[in-house]
């Protein structure tokens, strides 16, 4: 395999707990959201907070791909 199990595992583990704390930013973010008029609060909701879960999901992906690639070049 490209990486070894052991680098696999620290990174679905890195990975994983690191989406799982955006998330929990994300929704005390929505419940304070909700404050707001409905349309600030459904753009916040329907756009701008999934970008930015994407986004955190791309970049825990880079960071694992250059520890790899550093690690095994």
């Amino acid at each position: 395999t490209p990486s070894g199990w052991r680098l696999k595992l620290a990174g679905l583990v890195v990975g994983a707990a690191t989406i799982l704390l955006a998330n929990q930013v994300r929704l005390v973010l929505v419940a304070h959201a909700s404050r707001l008029p409905e349309d600030a609060f459904l753009f916040l909701h329907d756009y701008l907070f999934q970008i930015g879960m994407l986004a955190v999901v791309l970049v825990v992906w880079v960071c694992w791909l250059s520890v790899v690639t550093r690690r095994e070049g």
